[in-house]
């Protein structure tokens, strides 16, 4: 059982990594909220940190994972997409105890659980956008120290460059 899980995680991993969630075993470690060497033991299928309650935090972070294949490799990898009538959007909102959401239940309001999840989902989202300006917000001080230190750098050639011709 480990075998498989370890083998659904990294196929999950794999599966984020391509969809951009995140560029390194850090990044994604921070995501879940686990320390990285737990993250990377349980991708090498360490049962110590494989657990069930390590996947189950995986797929409430990544709610279009499905939870019961990532566990037990039950089901889909991914939650279902539904169609909203509309015709003009998909909105991934999972199932209802097991069973595929269908357009009746979506169009007569039965839909409480995804709502949920879909807010979940925002939450998420915006945390990687804050995440991610963040970051932007460091590499643009980074940015701004290295102008500086260039700047004196300059400054400091030129005095040596006069201190040469003085000679």
């Amino acid at each position: 059982m480990i075998k498989e899980q370890t083998n659904r995680l990294k196929e999950i991993y794999r599966y984020l990594l391509g969809k951009g969630y995140f560029s390194t075993q850090k990044e994604f470690a921070g995501l879940i909220d686990y320390d990285p060497a737990t993250v990377n033991q349980a991708l090498k299928g360490n049962p110590k940190q494989l657990t069930n309650n390590f996947l189950l935090r995986v797929s409430r972070r990544f709610p279009e994972i499905s939870s019961n294949w990532l566990i037990d490799g039950v089901d889909d990898m991914l939650n279902p997409v539904v169609n909203t009538q509309s015709g003009t959007e998909n909105v991934n909102i999972g199932t209802f105890g097991g069973g595929e959401v269908n357009d009746t239940q979506v169009k007569y309001g039965k839909v409480s659980d995804s709502v949920e999840k879909l807010e979940r989902s925002i939450h998420v989202l915006e945390a990687m956008v804050r995440e991610k300006d963040n970051i932007i917000r460091e590499k643009d001080n980074i940015i701004k120290e290295l102008k500086r230190q260039i700047e004196e750098l300059k400054k400091d050639k030129q005095f040596l460059q006069d201190m040469i011709k003085n000679k």
